[in-house]
């Protein structure tokens, strides 16, 4: 994925200033583990730009929408992912599942 912005933006501090015309995925990483006694979820999103290196990190964490969010990006890649760890002897056989609240 990438974002490109509707016009240029400047990041960076007094020294090195960068402009920047797009962004693109670097890493998406979700935490279901919550603070203990709290249902929150917590997503980190990072966008790069590849020719210069800048990155840009965005966080979130509530009880509503992030988990709304794990909810569509789960899909099957996870199950293929658990698969992988099994087939590879990461894991030991078992059944795969979705989880229940």
């Amino acid at each position: 994925m990438k974002i490109t912005f509707s016009s240029p933006v400047a990041v960076g501090d007094l020294a090195n200033r960068v402009t920047l015309n797009s962004l693109q995925l670097k890493s998406v990483a979700f935490n279901l583990a919550g603070p203990k006694g709290h249902p929150n979820v917590l997503v980190s999103v990072t966008l790069t730009d590849p020719a210069t290196g800048y990155d840009a990190h965005f966080v979130y964490e509530d009880d509503a929408d992030t988990p709304a969010l794990w909810n569509q990006a789960a899909g099957e890649w996870v199950g293929a992912l658990l698969q992988r760890l099994i087939k590879d002897g990461k894991l030991p056989p078992g059944d795969i599942a979705p989880l229940t609240q």
